[in-house]
């Protein structure tokens, strides 16, 4: 069992570099392309309900950004799959879809699924995961980056959730390519443009730090 369990382990490690020298990301801090068109894709129920509060689809079209609702019992692949042949630069999520993530892998399209766990790590990994993004992070903490390396050697990470501007810097020292933020940055009802523009140079200033943010 012991010879099993380490022909199983030293295979998995040699499928992990492979994939990942095939499927390697830009080095951080890389211009990429600008994109070619604005999608807004909203859950009404997130955000308790600030989506509708606000009239957000509206405010896309008004500035030319195309807004995608997303409705109970919408088909999470078919909508992947569209969004790729319309050319979506990635994908993201805030769950683990094998079959999903499949769709974008074989097209070559970038693609971050949310995980937390080992077996969710796993599945993502397993399934094409370009990187995983580690959500909800903020409910754990940068050390969960060298726990998760123990068994998946070289992952990469993007902390997802709740990340404050001073929780940039561990997420960033702990390894991760970026750190993905919402809550923190926009705040409440009562935050101004003037507000949120502040939080913004906040989080860049830090990112810029470690190299993050291109030149």
């Amino acid at each position: 069992l012991a010879l099993v369990a380490g022909a199983v382990a030293l295979g998995r490690y040699a499928l992990l570099q492979d994939r990942q020298a095939l499927r390697a990301l830009p080095p951080p801090g890389r211009p990429v392309a600008a994109a070619r068109r604005g999608v807004l894709i909203m859950n009404l129920r997130s955000g308790g309900g600030k989506a509708e509060r606000f009239a957000l689809a509206d405010a896309c079209r008004q500035r030319g950004i195309e807004p995608v609702v997303l409705q109970p019992g919408d088909d999470l692949l078919e909508l992947a799959r569209s969004a790729i042949e319309r050319g979506a630069d990635f994908l993201v999520s805030p769950h683990t879809d094998p079959a999903v993530i499949s769709a974008a892998a074989v097209r070559d399209v970038p693609v971050f699924p949310g995980a937390l766990t080992p077996t969710e790590v796993n599945t993502a990994l397993e399934a094409g995961a370009t990187a995983v993004k580690l959500f909800p992070a903020g409910a754990t903490s940068p050390s969960l980056a060298a726990q998760l390396r123990g068994p998946f050697p070289g992952l990469q990470f993007l902390p997802s959730g709740g990340i404050g501007v001073h929780d940039v810097e561990p997420w960033l020292r702990a390894g991760a390519l970026a750190v993905c933020v919402g809550g923190p940055l926009v705040g409440d009802a009562e935050s101004s443009r003037e507000d949120i523009v502040k939080r913004a140079r906040d989080y860049v200033a830090v990112a810029a730090a470690y190299g993050r943010v291109p030149k």
